[in-house]
Order: C-alpha cells, then structure tokens, then sequence
C-alpha cells in the first residue's frame, strides 16, 4: 500500500510540473520599452543560455547587439562564441565543439545529440537550450516536423531543468499555402497545445510594427520583400519602408545601430532580438502585455513564484530565488522523492520583492527532490536533482 501512495504522490508532483501553460512571442511581442528591468535583472541572473544557429538565427542575436545602446543598459548582457563557458550569460554557438549548428532538415538529429553531448558535460551550467533553423521547414514533412517535436519533448523529459525552447521557420516568399506555413502551423499547433515554449520567427518577420496585415500572405520572404499589389513580382519591402515613415521612432533608432542583418533588414533584426528578451521576461514570471499593472512604482514584480533553482542538477549547493507579491507569510521546503521534508530553509512574513536562498544537501543521497513554496494562497512545487 505504501508503495502505490508513494507513486501517486510522484504522479501528482509531476503533473503539477510538467503540465503548464504555452508561453508564444510572436510579432505582438516586439516593443522594448514594454519589458519591466526587474525582470531582465531576473534573467541575467537565473538563465545561462546555450544557443545552436547558422546565419538566419543570427538574427536574434544581431539584434541583441543593436540593443545594447537602449538608454540605461536594460539589455546589456555577456556572451562567449563556440562552446561551454561558464557563468556566461549567453554561450552563442555553444553546440560547435559536438557538430552542431542548426536544426537541419527532413529528420536530422545531429542538432538533439550535440545537445546531448554539451548538457553531459561535468562542468555544463545552461539552463536554457534554443536552436534555430536555416532552411530547413522550407521542404520539410509532417514526418520530418514530427521527428524534431519529438526529441525536443524527448530531451525536456530527460533534462528537466533546462528550459527548451522551440522555433518556427523563417519566410520564404511561398505564402500561406506553402509548405513552410503548414509545416509552421505544426510546429504552433505543438507547441499550444503540450504547454511549450515558441519563438515564432516567421510570424515576427510577417507583420511591420503596429500593422495588422501579414505580409507572408503577399509572398514575403526573409528579406522583407512583399508583392503589395498581388501581381506575382515582390516590389516593396516592408522593413524599409517602415523605417523611413517613423526615422524618429525607438526602433528605427535601434534599426540604425544595428551593423549588419543576415538575410533580412536590421529592423526585422531589432524586433527578432527585442522578442527574444520578451520570452526570457516571460519564462521568468512576467505576464508580459499589461505587465504595468504588475509591477510596484519601485519596480519589484508583484507576481508571487517559486522560480527554478540554480544550478541544477547540483552537488552540493544550490540557489533558490523567489518572489513575494505582497507582505505574507512564505515558507520554502525541501522533500525527497517520498514525500519526505528534508529541510526548511524558509518560515516567515516577508515584505514584496525577490529572495534567494542557499541549500546545501549536506548528508541527501543523489537523486531528484522537490522544493516547494506556500505563499498565501500560492503553492508551487519544482524539482531538482542532487547529483554526488
């Protein structure tokens, strides 16, 4: 009898965390003024990002670059080219020394073992993987789609605490019969409904700022060209065009520093790299649009969550942040996978903001445990692993 309660209570624990809400950016994401700081603070100290692109991924981070003059350094961050290196915020390239670059084509895995070999490392301290494609939806196939869906699902089962995040294929002038739309459309279909994380590139290079008209309907490519009169022929780019109707806009100016685009415009670079910050903000408890709301005038968020320790997996110590919506009583507990409490490493009414706390597994032998937080009427419960 103990043994069945024991795997229900493992059951319970795992559907509290696996089963989750989809978190989508697409092009309604792409305001850099709109993410609170607090929670680019939030970012820059909880996520170590592995990323694996060819020259069309490097959107995203050319667009970082151009960020990097945003008055105040909101987004400044640190980064490192090709491989592992520790305590970088960003590792761009990060899967070179295994043979990875992007996502391939019809099927290809080399990107999933690369992961594989770089998160084994000893010394591997990512928490969050994103690979980008080149080309490759373009002449995909369901079965090609689906062999990539499943080993994404495949290495977030075996890698729990590393954030994964999905991506859809860059435009290609085929329009929205084409089988990159359809092949996109599985990939957002997946994504919605199994609760992941998705970077939709094709959807923010679809839609000029504040525009409600997808250009991938008229043919658009990567390079922002669109037919605008449905004769067949692309005559008009929309990147450039918006550029020079707002030259005195905080986009345009960011487009401007922004040296260089590959394939596309610095524009599409700027909204692609603006996203990229908006899904991190997100992935760290901001509710993103009217997020306003959310936030003190002093700038702590108010959203009360039991953020994913760090790092993880972890031998012997470990970080755990958490953040107070309003002056309560919190307490923050360690179980092992018994339901057993292992330690107590918070009790007490505390005023709003973000607080870390120090665990040690000081004489716990290997294996996963579960942190749980009780906050007025919020309880939330995440796993680690101890590894000796």
């Amino acid at each position: 009898m103990r043994s069945v309660s024991v795997l229900c209570l493992l059951a319970l624990v795992s559907v509290s965390l696996f089963a989750q809400t989809a978190i989508v950016v697409d092009h309604h994401c792409t305001n850099p003024d709109s993410i609170p700081p607090a929670y680019l603070d939030s970012v820059r100290a909880r996520f170590r990002i592995g990323y694996g692109h060819t020259s069309h991924g490097s959107q995203l981070i050319t667009g970082w670059e151009a960020l990097r003059v945003f008055p105040g350094g909101k987004f400044t961050f640190t980064s490192t080219s090709s491989g592992l290196h520790q305590g970088v915020f960003l590792n761009d390239y990060w899967p070179s020394p295994a043979g990875g670059a992007d996502l391939g084509a019809t099927g290809d895995l080399t990107w999933r073992n690369a992961t594989r070999t770089m998160l084994n490392l000893a010394n591997n301290d990512r928490n969050v993987v994103i690979w980008s494609w080149c080309g490759g939806v373009s002449s995909n196939t369901n079965a090609g789609i689906d062999a990539y869906l499943t080993a994404m699902d495949s290495l977030e089962m075996q890698y729990p605490g590393v954030r994964f995040i999905y991506m859809t294929g860059h435009l290609d002038g085929s329009g929205s019969t084409g089988t990159l739309t359809q092949m996109n459309n599985r990939i957002r279909q997946y994504c919605s409904s199994h609760g992941k994380l998705l970077f939709d590139f094709a959807d923010i290079e679809s839609y000029a700022p504040g525009s409600s008209q997808s250009v991938m309907t008229l043919m658009a490519n990567d390079n922002c060209d669109y037919d605008s009169d449905g004769n067949g022929s692309r005559d008009k780019n929309w990147a450039a065009t918006w550029v020079a109707a707002n030259p005195t806009t905080r986009l345009a100016s960011l487009a401007s520093a922004c040296g260089s685009c590959a394939h596309s415009q610095q524009l599409n670079c700027v909204l692609k790299g603006t996203a990229f910050w908006w899904l991190l903000a997100r992935m760290a408890g901001w509710p993103g649009t009217g997020a306003a709301t959310a936030v003190a005038p002093s700038g702590v968020p108010l959203t009360t969550m039991l953020h994913q320790n760090y790092p993880n997996p972890f031998n012997p110590a470990t970080k755990i942040s958490l953040t107070i919506g309003e002056r309560q009583l919190a307490t923050v507990s360690i179980f092992d996978a018994l339901g057993r409490e292992v330690a107590i490493l918070m009790n007490a009414v505390k005023d709003p903001g973000t607080y870390t706390l120090d665990f040690t597994a000081a004489g716990l032998a290997s294996g996963v445990y579960y942190c749980r937080m009780r906050a007025g009427g919020t309880t939330q419960t995440r796993a680690t692993m101890l590894v000796r």
